[in-house]
């Protein structure tokens, strides 16, 4: 058992950072088709800076249905499924069902070191009259020793969110004309090493950019 843990340990690790990158996403936010994302470098020049991502393109569909599967994990968190008396053994047997598509996460943040890793989700809620209220999750460790029962499905989505981030990073996204485009002065992208000064953001800030 101890070695397929290993096993895969080692396989999501591929997954997020990839055989050749420098670093690691540790939070993004999905808001009118754009997303705005926080990574660090972790390897070479620039090691443990952290930096802002304002994407000025469009994202792609990849990204939108990664983050879909998180919503079934927001609805469970909520407890709307122990509320509705519904009893279940997997999550793919309420993650079609209507409750789960009132709950729409937008963006997650990553905290704690790669070997003892946690998230926090960040969602709307369907309420009455239309309307949708904030909601965010408590901080969820994707370990072992987690309170939340379905961490390992968690974790696998959240590292296909990871990716998909990583990849719209690199280039992967539906590129505007110029026309288009945000104004630069409102959304830049800083990709190199640098004074990660310039491109900090609290958390508290990156989380009031889903708003």
């Amino acid at each position: 058992m101890a070695k397929k843990k290993t096993e895969l340990a080692a396989i999501v690790a591929e997954i997020i950072t990839g055989s050749d990158r420098n670093y690691v996403i540790n939070g993004d936010i999905i808001k009118d088709d754009f997303c705005k994302y926080k990574y660090e470098i972790v390897k070479g020049v620039g090691k443990l800076n952290q930096y802002t991502g304002n994407g000025v393109h469009i994202v792609k569909e990849s990204m939108k249905e990664a983050f879909a599967e998180l919503n079934v994990h927001m609805a469970n968190i909520d407890d709307v499924f122990k509320h509705a008396d519904m009893e279940f053994d997997s999550l793919n047997e309420v993650g079609n069902e209507d409750l789960t598509f009132l709950y729409e996460v937008s963006g997650f943040q990553i905290e704690g070191s790669e070997e003892n890793e946690s998230v926090i989700l960040l969602a709307t809620k369907k309420i009455s009259r239309g309307n949708r209220m904030n909601l965010k999750s408590p901080k969820i460790p994707l370990g072992d020793t987690s309170w939340y029962r379905w961490y390992n499905e968690l974790k696998e989505s959240i590292s296909k969110c990871r990716e998909e981030v990583a990849l719209y990073h690199e280039g992967n996204y539906i590129e505007l004309e110029p026309e288009e485009k945000p104004n630069p002065n409102q959304s830049s992208i800083s990709f190199g090493p640098g004074d990660a000064r310039e491109n900090e953001m609290t958390d508290e800030e990156f989380e009031n950019a889903a708003l």
